[in-house]
């Protein structure tokens, strides 16, 4: 749908126009390369699709791109029906992704969110909060299962707290202007030293 309105754009010789529709084709491919990583890091350090009773991997993917999405694209359609605080779209995922398990088995389900919403304790008039059209994907039925358990709850912790970093440092690069720090640099998890442990 993009490369039509840019067509159009073009069609129309307006440069303003066409130079819009560029900036948000380099935004929606930033935000695409974001997902992707994010997609990557779920898929190496989660070894199973039920990490518990309540939410799985997919739904963590589909409320990850919507709260990208609100970020990236700030604007909201003119038919929008319902909006809502855009911040939901931060708690959506801090609820439904990973959370940083405590280094005992017993408590499967308690702990530090793996994804944190900054900001939201920030003052602002209910009027000034920026709002967002609502977006609902179709919920799946989800197992209910005991969920499964990685080897070590040690490992566990190290791999969502390396998740953590990634994010924050991803995304203060962007809203800082892209000149951050990257995590290229870092040396990869060593597979076997994390099986040992």
């Amino acid at each position: 749908m993009v490369d039509l309105v840019a067509a159009a754009a073009g069609a129309l010789g307006g440069e303003a126009c066409s130079s819009c529709v560029q900036a948000y084709q380099r935004l929606d491919q930033h935000a695409q390369e974001k997902y992707e990583e994010f997609d990557l890091l779920l898929e190496k350090y989660l070894q199973s699709d039920e990490y518990s009773v309540r939410s799985c991997v997919r739904d963590c993917k589909a409320v990850y791109k919507a709260w990208l999405c609100s970020e990236y694209f700030n604007v909201t359609q003119q038919q929008c029906r319902h909006r809502i605080p855009c911040k939901q779209y931060c708690l959506e995922v801090q609820t439904r992704c990973p959370f940083v398990l405590p280094d005992n088995d017993e408590l499967i389900y308690g702990g530090l969110p793996g994804f944190i919403c900054t900001g939201l304790l920030e003052t602002q008039l209910p009027e000034e909060e920026a709002k967002c059209c609502e977006y609902h994907h179709s919920p799946s039925l989800l197992p209910v299962s005991a969920g499964s358990r990685l080897g070590s709850s040690r490992l566990r912790l190290c791999v969502l707290v390396l998740m953590l970093l990634h994010t924050m440092v991803s995304f203060s690069s962007v809203h800082s202007g892209g000149g951050g720090l990257s995590l290229e640099a870092l040396p990869a998890l060593d597979e076997s030293v994390a099986r040992d442990e």
